[in-house]
């Protein structure tokens, strides 16, 4: 009886262990230091790209492109345009496919010698 108790205490622990250490951490608010990420800012900036419709090709798609490209620069990224060609295969009964011209909106950085900023 005495083994079965340990094994189910470390099986308990062992999880315990587990879950706290895979817990994500608590989104930071608006208020959280310009070199750190925050929820409450990605939130804001979501918010303004996603707040209407902006299907490919469309001046709105257009815009929210120039919004990215803008906050992207403003962290300090040096934002690319990628145009492409999109392509989407047909799904249901259509079959028929979807073509677009898109913009990729790419940006890098390193690691050293300056890290990525993280949000602002």
């Amino acid at each position: 009886m005495g083994r079965l108790l340990t094994l189910a205490a470390t099986l308990l622990a062992a999880l315990a262990i587990t879950w706290f250490d895979q817990r994500t951490p608590e989104p930071a608010p608006t208020s959280a230091p310009a070199d750190a990420f925050s929820a409450g800012r990605a939130a804001a900036d979501i918010a303004a790209i996603g707040s209407i419709a902006h299907p490919v090709g469309s001046a709105a798609n257009h815009t929210v492109r120039d919004t990215l490209v803008a906050r992207m620069a403003a962290l300090g990224l040096s934002p690319q345009v990628h145009h492409n060609l999109g392509v989407w295969p047909g799904r249901g009964d259509s079959g028929r496919a979807s073509v677009g011209f898109v913009d990729n909106v790419v940006a890098s950085c390193r690691a050293r010698p300056r890290p990525c900023p993280r949000s602002s």
